[in-house]
């Protein structure tokens, strides 16, 4: 009651103030007072009693907030809305009709103030020039760039030990870079931006979508072509259904996300073990300039899979160098890094790697040069494909990189992801190679 009572007082001295000013100022007539009664009604007749005993044209000079607590007016007039407003509205007004001179006068009555108001100043300078003679030169943050060449070089070396170290160590690298890419798959898939367009899967089936990649990998590797994504698809699916019974219904996105989770990132990535483990060997006619340091015969899948991986290494250095020097059109919304002229000069990077690759191993041949020119185009395509393939589910997410495990470069899937489609596009093409030379069918499904 008390509280109610100081309102109304203040509410009264107000419209007194909004009288006298109304005195020199015309405002559009109206008569608001008893449609804005009825409208505040509800509030326990606090705002009721202050407009009962309000004049028209007091009402006509007062300006109230609105919902939104800003200062609009129409004509002069906004409904209050809640009672906390006519609070504010209160002691707002009230501080604008407040005489200046009594404030003057206030602050000079109260010494207090002022002198606080200096020391505080005097603080903040005393602080300021602390600050400014400690201040440490900032550390310079390396180059970008740098970082990811160094980053490039290191993962390159990495991966030619492991290709060139055999099949088994190739394989289970790429088993390794499976379960990282199935991890960063999910956190896209898990994101906020994600949650509120689909529901993904349980964790439990999160976490054994990457050690099914790892079995589709090392299963390749013992010779299983057949069946084994397959089995994995059903497993995940039949302990979706058995965690998902007491919710009584399973959501057509985590079905979606488990089967492509698991296909995109274990499936795909096993076509490049089937590449290094083709057994046959291929006679190479070395250029004399390389003679002293290769083989005249090598395993066919060795060829295969480095062939590609220097393509592609090939087309990303000549797509970044061009399109930072000549590019000027973007290519597509997806990713808008990536301009016309970037792609143009990533295909005469790939193309131009593969006929140097046959002209220096002579593999498959002289004759085959238009050969190795298509097949570094398909390359090229494939990987940037790949590669806009994962900067949609990144753009979905809102999410700049998928990790943060290689520096200059994000997560696995980020450097790998121009590798995924190629594995499969060569190895068809690879395939039927042969069996245009004659390769029995019977042979060529050994690989």
């Amino acid at each position: 009651m008390i509280a109610s009572c100081t309102r109304i007082n203040s509410s009264r001295m107000i419209l007194s103030k909004s009288a006298q000013l109304n005195e020199n100022t015309q405002l559009p007539s109206s008569s608001c007072t008893r449609n804005r009664c009825r409208t505040s009604a509800g509030y326990n007749g606090v705002v009721c009693s202050v407009f009962k005993e309000a004049k028209t044209q007091s009402c006509r000079s007062l300006v109230y907030p609105c919902k939104q607590r800003s200062a609009r007016s129409n004509h002069g007039r906004i409904l209050l809305t809640d009672k906390t407003s006519l609070v504010q509205a209160s002691s707002g007004i009230a501080s604008t009709f407040e005489d200046p001179d009594s404030s003057s006068d206030k602050n000079a009555s109260d010494p207090t103030t002022t002198d606080g108001d200096s020391e505080t100043d005097e603080d903040e300078k005393t602080s300021t020039e602390k600050q400014g003679s400690t201040e440490e030169p900032e550390v310079k943050k390396p180059n970008s760039v740098l970082v990811r060449i160094a980053s490039g070089l290191f993962l390159g070396v990495i991966c030619a030990a492991v290709t060139f170290g055999g099949t088994w160590s190739f394989a289970i690298f790429l088993a390794f870079t499976s379960f990282q890419c199935v991890a960063e798959y999910y956190t896209m898939i898990t994101a906020k931006p994600m949650r509120k367009d689909m529901k993904a899967p349980p964790l439990p089936l999160r976490n054994t979508s990457g050690l099914l990649a790892i079995c589709i990998i090392i299963g390749t590797q013992m010779g299983i072509r057949n069946g084994i994504f397959e089995v994995a698809t059903f497993a995940l699916l039949s302990s979706l259904v058995v965690l998902r019974a007491e919710k009584k219904r399973v959501r057509f996105s985590q079905i979606t996300s488990l089967v492509f989770g698991l296909f995109y990132c274990g499936y795909l990535p096993s076509f490049w073990v089937r590449l290094r483990s083709i057994p046959f060997l291929v006679d190479l006619n070395v250029h004399p300039i390389l003679a002293p340091y290769l083989p005249s015969q090598v395993p066919a899948g060795l060829v295969c899979a480095v062939l590609p991986v220097l393509c592609i290494v090939a087309s990303d250095c000549f797509a970044y160098a061009g399109g930072k020097m000549f590019g000027r059109t973007p290519l597509i919304a997806i990713s808008p890094n990536k301009t016309v002229e970037g792609v143009c000069w990533g295909f005469a990077g790939a193309t131009f790697t593969a006929v140097a690759c046959n002209y220096l191993i002579g593999w498959p041949g002289p004759q085959y040069y238009w050969l190795s020119a298509c097949l570094g185009a398909t390359i090229l395509l494939s990987s940037v494909f790949g590669d806009l393939l994962e900067s949609s589910i990144k753009r979905e997410a809102q999410m700049k990189d998928s990790g943060d495990m290689i520096p200059g470069h994000g997560g696995l899937l980020d450097r790998f992801d121009s590798y995924i489609f190629t594995g499969v596009v060569v190895y068809c093409s690879v395939y039927w190679f042969f069996w245009s030379q004659g390769l029995p069918l019977s042979q060529l499904t050994l690989f």
